[in-house]
């Protein structure tokens, strides 16, 4: 097999590798940005009905202040009792720490193939200009060539 082939085949390995590659890469990214999207929902609505819950103790607070100032004292108690239980508003954990691990990998594939990518446009300028350095120097050895 000549060199020409070998090198030929190398490359035609390399673009079927990196094919493979950017399928998996994007459909990992695709699959993670539909879990996003579930979880972010998912956070949205479980926020949503805390902020109605919210929403209506401050209400039924706010009815209370209109009542007698007896009354007032009496009813606040047992609010304040029904809703003691509840706990203090926390910030969700939406993501397991695996899968932010994930997303951080996915997110340093980019810089590592743009850095690739620039390594190999200059190894092939470099090679293109060595190449015709060696066409050049090879025609002036062959003493048929007119230049």
């Amino acid at each position: 097999m000549s060199h020409r082939q070998k090198m030929k085949d190398e490359f035609k390995q390399l673009h079927l590798f990196l094919g493979k590659w950017e399928n998996q890469v994007l459909k990992e990214m695709e699959e993670m940005e539909k879990e996003i999207t579930r979880k972010l929902n998912e956070q949205l609505g479980w926020l949503s009905r805390e902020l109605e819950s919210l929403q209506n103790i401050i209400q039924e607070l706010e009815e209370k202040l209109q009542q007698p100032p007896s009354e007032f004292l009496q009813d606040i108690r047992s609010t304040l009792q029904r809703h003691e239980g509840r706990q203090a508003f926390e910030p969700p954990r939406i993501f397991s720490p695996e899968f932010m691990w994930k997303i951080l990998d996915i997110f340093e594939i980019y810089p590592f193939l743009k850095a690739v990518v620039e390594q190999f446009k200059g190894i092939g300028s470099k090679n293109f200009m060595l190449d015709i350095e060696l066409v050049h120097m090879g025609l002036r050895k062959n003493s048929r060539c007119p230049l």
